[in-house]
């Protein structure tokens, strides 16, 4: 499982656990996935970046 950072265009920031992260071009849409189940799901058009954070040893 890995972190996520959601950063918006708003200037919000968000973490999210998950194992992957998927884009689709198609739908213009963000996914996180966590155990083949949707944890997060939000539109391209909203979010400025998306950066796996370094895991803590």
């Amino acid at each position: 499982m890995n972190t996520y950072l959601f950063s918006y265009l708003d200037g919000v920031e968000e973490h999210v656990q998950a194992d992957r992260v998927e884009y689709d071009c198609d739908d213009r849409t963000v996914t996180a996935i966590l155990a083949d189940n949707v944890v997060y799901l939000a539109p391209i058009s909203n979010i400025r970046s998306v950066r796996r954070q370094p895991s803590k040893p």
